[in-house]
């Protein structure tokens, strides 16, 4: 019963508490907090723990177009099963949200 519970509460990641205010590149390779790194070391786990995932991006010094092209492009190019599970919030960047609108179906709070 608790796992059931557990799997129908949304995990709630906060890119600036939960990982770095300042996202790096694309790949681990080019540096800290990339792209990469929080798709294969947040997003995807989390998804292993909740039917809902629910990201928020706001706060960040920045959000590179390499960052959440990799984080939240190649995590949906990969498992387009997830698009109806994730929700991405970001309301103090638009050109991050008008990023965002293209790589995400409906997946954009």
């Amino acid at each position: 019963m608790e796992d059931r519970k557990a799997m129908n509460t949304p995990k709630k990641i906060n890119l600036v508490d939960d990982f770095t205010n300042a996202p790096g590149g694309r790949y681990r390779w080019q540096g800290d907090h990339s792209g990469e790194e929080f798709r294969e070391d947040f997003l995807l786990p989390a998804f292993e723990e909740a039917q809902k995932v629910e990201v928020d991006l706001n706060g960040a010094l920045g959000l590179p177009s390499s960052f959440l092209d990799e984080a939240f492009g190649e995590l949906l190019r990969k498992r387009p099963d997830l698009d109806s599970r994730l929700r991405v919030v970001v309301s103090d960047n638009m050109a991050a949200r008008a990023l965002l609108s293209e790589i995400l179906c409906g997946s954009l709070a």
